[in-house]
């Protein structure tokens, strides 16, 4: 069979469907206003119906009596007519209601499908202006905002933009790509559209949105993006995959990571104080010479994850899993080890200890400066 009428095939079964669909409106339609006027004709009729000669014989009705039983009879009549045009007209006008209730819905749908899109198509344009990015990117929290449906998908997209965009960067300054300083991190500035992303995704408000309590948490996915020096302050990414990610240099004070899958992620002096880290899977991590002040590890597993040179005073390991964690040079003063496994820890004499706290007797072992 030749491709274009198999290419036509689909198309014309949708139009036959909804020739149907429209077809079977009007029917139903049809239907129901037939049914209307049979009930204000006929219907008084049935409730009333008229007195046979036999009838009245037998109640011996004649003369007056038999034309006042008559009156009575197209009183009762017409009261029930009139009682059924009051229930088709409140019919008629909770119908009407209905349809409009749904028109309505249907154009908020639709104006919200034509907003998605219009903003999918900023975000995807080439040489545009990042003015035009970041319109792109904040419409879609507007879409999400007023379009419950669609914050799954604007996750998704969100979180894929980051991704593909996430290694390109911008210098401080003209110098040409040419110069050797392109590679110095320190002459980098992120792409704001990368920036805008990640703020709208990990805002407080967007979490308020359900967006990260849909059933898969797990679909804003960071792996391996490369976020040095993000500022994502006071966001919330809980339950994100992060495996591979790199955070070198970046803000996370008072971020929400917590249950977040960060195995092989790399956050060397990232500034992290007050962050929720509990439950983080941190399995070959390397954190070293990072600011972790009062941050939660709770119940975190923190399997070969380095840590020398890192900052941990007052920070909570309570229920925390150690095994082959790097703590050279850390500063733990004043953290909480409650019901934390220890196994196979490394130390050296630089490693500052919360009072109390007997390393030997949980098996740290020592290296040697």
């Amino acid at each position: 069979m030749d491709r274009k009428i198999l290419s036509w095939l689909p198309r014309s079964f949708k139009s036959v469907r909804r020739f149907v669909g429209r077809s079977g409106s009007l029917v139903l339609g049809a239907a129901a206003v037939l049914v209307a006027v049979g009930l204000v004709l006929f219907g008084p009729h049935i409730l009333y119906p008229s007195v046979t000669e036999e009838q009245l014989r037998a109640e011996k009705v004649s003369g007056q009596a038999r034309f006042q039983v008559e009156n009575d009879r197209y009183k009762l009549q017409n009261e029930a007519r009139g009682a059924l045009l009051q229930g088709l007209a409140g019919l008629a006008v909770l119908v009407g209601a209905f349809l409009g209730w749904r028109q309505i819905a249907v154009s908020r749908e639709s104006h919200a499908t034509d907003r998605f899109i219009r903003a999918i198509d900023q975000m995807g344009q080439k040489d545009s202006s990042f003015e035009i990015t970041l319109g792109g990117i904040y419409g879609l929290e507007r879409v999400a905002r007023d379009s419950p449906g669609d914050r799954r998908s604007i996750g998704e997209i969100l979180t894929a933009y980051v991704r593909h965009h996430s290694g390109e960067f911008a210098l401080l300054d003209d110098r040409s790509p040419e110069d050797d300083l392109m590679n110095d991190r320190s002459m980098q500035v992120r792409l704001p559209g990368v920036q805008a992303a990640l703020t709208v995704l990990g805002r407080g408000r967007f979490t308020d949105l359900a967006l990260l309590a849909e059933k898969d948490v797990r679909l804003l996915d960071f792996r391996r993006a490369d976020l040095h020096r993000a500022d994502l302050g006071d966001l919330n990414f809980a339950g994100s995959g992060m495996s591979g990610i790199c955070l070198d240099g970046a803000d996370l004070l008072k971020a929400n990571l917590s249950h977040a899958d960060m195995m092989y992620a790399s956050l060397c002096e990232v500034i992290a104080n007050g962050a929720d880290f509990s439950g983080v899977w941190l399995h070959d991590a390397c954190c070293d010479g990072g600011h972790f002040y009062n941050v939660s590890f709770r119940r975190a597993v923190l399997q070969r994850t380095k840590f020398s040179g890192a900052n941990l005073a007052a920070s909570d390991f309570s229920g925390a899993i150690l095994v082959e964690t790097d703590l050279t040079g850390a500063n733990l003063e004043e953290a909480r080890f409650d019901d934390a496994f220890f196994s196979k820890v490394s130390a050296d004499s630089r490693t500052v200890w919360p009072e109390g706290f007997d390393p030997e007797a949980h098996g740290v072992i020592f290296k040697s400066d």
